[in-house]
């Protein structure tokens, strides 16, 4: 006697899920696994919500302290400084240099 039968669903043939599973696979595989993950992404949503709120939490608080340090510091912007800054530098007086390859690499 073989320790699996040449037929396991033979018992199944005549069962009403075994029928109705026949007849319309969708109810019975199709309908359950999409309701799922409709019904997953519906209960993570809260969970991913909060994750992101609590970093948006702790990103944004400033104490009172911090808030005199940060006007205590601070020195005036303005533009035409600023174009001028960068306008003293140099930028045309640059050389290309080559970076050297590893050993063993082709040029």
């Amino acid at each position: 006697m073989p320790s699996f039968s040449e037929r396991p669903w033979a018992y199944a043939k005549y069962s009403k899920y075994y029928e109705r599973t026949l007849r319309n696979p969708f109810l019975f595989f199709g309908l359950p696994f999409i309701a799922t993950m409709v019904l997953g992404s519906l209960a993570l949503a809260p969970i991913a919500q909060t994750r992101y709120d609590l970093h948006d939490e702790n990103k944004g608080v400033l104490t009172n302290e911090d808030e005199l340090k940060m006007k205590v510091n601070r020195r005036p912007l303005s533009l035409q400084e600023e174009y001028w800054r960068l306008q003293e530098k140099d930028l045309d007086d640059w050389q290309n240099q080559r970076v050297q390859r590893p050993p063993g690499q082709d040029e």
